[in-house]
């Protein structure tokens, strides 16, 4: 008979001198490398028909496009398969997601490029987007070789000490336990910082773009950061309310929901509304193991049907071309008009001006808005001819200036990377304020060609291995803010090389020291979770033991009752990872 708080070996089951069992993860894993394969020759087969056949150009594009898309998945199943993670996905780990959201946005959606794009798209020959496809497919495989070979044993163990001080967590001890006091801290910085930026002028779509491209104050930066806490208090909460369920963790968390899905639908801003969902899912997933399908596919539905269209109307009402610009003030108060008349399906203004079909407003999401091949194109096409390559230099000395505060140095240049990249490479004019979306493969493109972009690949790689290997929440629940507010940034297929190394060590300082701030109470010993609830083991008057993998059981002989070798045993905590629950 199994004691309270044992856990024993089924009979049904065995464990290799491993210590893994073939029916679960290495199972798994030794089926990983035959659907990579079966990937990788189908998009090696499809590289060769273009190389062969050479297509006419509306049809190369759409063959390189699909190429790209399959060889973009053979990694990603490579990547996630690794050591018996062909589930990455399901883990959400940095690795395999980018590497989906590539084939989507990089390779899926260029598809759209078998006819001419309009507007200032129109100066982007079809001929360049598919060089810059096959530049890309190149550079992919670099990126995997730096993914697998990791970034070295040091980086690796800087890593988990980084993971280690922002837990808490103390030699023997294990890292510190939950404050919600702390949480709710958190979560009213920012609320107040959000609202400084409102009245301020400077919130996501609210913000007076003219304003953000000729100047910044010293105090922008620290309430944008400010602000992204309450993400991450949404996070803690998640974990906590997945970890032991309860009224007053459930209306925590709903409460902290609410608020960043208000903010979001506010800001204008569709990517807030994305990544409010995306820290509760990966909460969720990490501490019980499953996705939450139901409550995935329901976020999915609002997103579709409210979201989207609200944001097309809310964006049309507060920014109109040749009108003044909508106060901050009146569109936060329009906007729960706004919803009311989507969800009711109005048109979402008050002036009875139609709005495009939702197919429309999602086709532009998906393909036109999400699509990252355009910039590549672009400066495959003008670099070095018409435009000349930056220095490279700019990616080591531009993250420098970044770390130096405005308020030490108030003439520090302006970050303008999308208005200047719309000047230079589309021909905008200075007074359309738009942004242009730059991918990494362009940003290193343009920093000195193809040799940059194929050494930067492999770097990249290196360093989402070493957020996926250290900062996963898998190993430690309480890493899941830290983790989301790195997922989030680099997730992105948009972004650049400077901004994103500027923007790093903000982002984990700040992190680290919310982490600390919340789990910094006593560490708790000897906590065992049965089902929703943790019961201090001492109270039970048994000592809670888990299975680890591994042959041998405290003792002399190291032998289960039946002569073969037992499963190791250790005592549980609530510090561990969802395995020691």
């Amino acid at each position: 008979m199994t004691a309270v708080g044992t856990c024993e070996v089924p009979p049904t089951r065995t464990v290799s001198s491993g210590g893994e069992d073939p029916s679960g993860p290495g199972g798994i894993a030794r089926r990983a490398p035959a659907i990579w394969g079966v990937l990788a020759a189908v998009a090696v087969a499809l590289w060769l028909v273009d190389l062969v056949i050479v297509p006419a150009v509306p049809h190369r594009v759409v063959l390189r496009s699909i190429a790209l898309t399959v060889e973009y998945l053979a990694i990603a199943v490579l990547v996630g398969g690794r050591r018996g993670r062909v589930d990455g996905l399901r883990q959400f780990r940095l690795g395999p997601w980018s590497l989906l959201v590539s084939a989507v946005t990089m390779g899926l959606a260029s598809v759209a490029w078998r006819n001419p794009q309009p507007n200032f798209l129109a100066t982007i020959d079809r001929s360049s987007v598919a060089h810059a496809l096959a530049i890309v497919g190149l550079a992919a495989p670099l990126w995997a070789i730096g993914y697998l070979v990791g970034p070295g044993l040091h980086a690796l163990r800087a890593g988990r000490r980084l993971a280690a001080v922002a837990i808490s967590e103390r030699v023997g001890e294990g890292g510190g336990t939950y404050r919600p006091m702390a949480v709710g801290i958190l979560a009213g910085v920012s609320v107040v910082a959000r609202v400084a930026q409102i009245t301020l002028g400077q919130f996501g779509y609210l913000a007076d773009p003219s304003k953000a491209v000729s100047g910044a104050s010293w105090y922008a930066q620290i309430l944008v950061q400010a602000g992204g806490l309450g993400v991450a208090a949404l996070a803690m909460a998640s974990v906590e309310l997945a970890r032991f369920g309860g009224i007053r963790r459930r209306t925590a968390f709903l409460v902290l929901l609410g608020i960043e899905v208000g903010f979001g639908l506010i800001s204008g801003m569709k990517g807030q509304f994305v990544w409010a969902l995306l820290a509760v899912c990966v909460s969720f997933t990490v501490v019980r193991g499953r996705l939450p399908l139901r409550s995935l596919l329901g976020a999915v539905a609002i997103f579709v049907l409210v979201v989207v269209p609200f944001n097309a109307s809310y964006r049309d009402l507060i920014r109109t071309h040749g009108k003044e610009n909508m106060s901050a003030s009146a569109a936060v108060a329009m906007a729960p008009q706004v919803v009311v008349r989507t969800v009711q399906g109005g048109d979402g203004d008050g002036d009875g001006k139609d709005q495009p079909p939702l197919t429309t407003l999602i086709n532009s999401t998906v393909t036109a808005r999400s699509r990252s091949v355009d910039s590549v194109a672009a400066v495959v096409q003008k670099t070095p001819s018409q435009v000349p390559y930056r220095s490279i230099s700019e990616l080591f000395s531009e993250p420098v200036q970044g770390l130096v505060p405005r308020a030490l140095w108030p003439g520090k240049p302006v970050r303008t990377a999308g208005y200047t990249f719309n000047q230079e490479y589309y021909g905008t004019p200075r007074n359309l304020y738009s942004a242009a979306g730059i991918s990494p493969q362009a940003d290193l493109f343009r920093h000195g060609g193809l040799l940059v972009l194929l050494v930067g690949s492999v770097v990249i790689g290196a360093g989402y291995r070493f957020v996926d290997e250290t900062l996963h929440p898998a190993r430690e629940p309480r890493l899941t803010a830290l983790y989301m507010s790195l997922f989030t940034l680099l997730l992105s297929s948009e972004w650049t090389v400077t901004d994103v190394l500027m923007a790093l060590p903000f982002k984990i300082g700040i992190m680290v020291v919310a982490c600390r701030f919340v789990y910094g109470g006593r560490p708790a010993r000897d906590l065992v979770r049965f089902g929703r609830r943790g019961v201090p083991a001492a109270r039970r008057g048994h000592v809670a033991w888990r299975a680890s993998g591994s042959p041998g059981v405290p003792g002399a002989s190291g032998r289960g009752r039946d002569g073969q070798p037992a499963l190791q045993r250790s005592r549980l905590t609530t510090t561990g990872s969802r395995l020691d629950y």
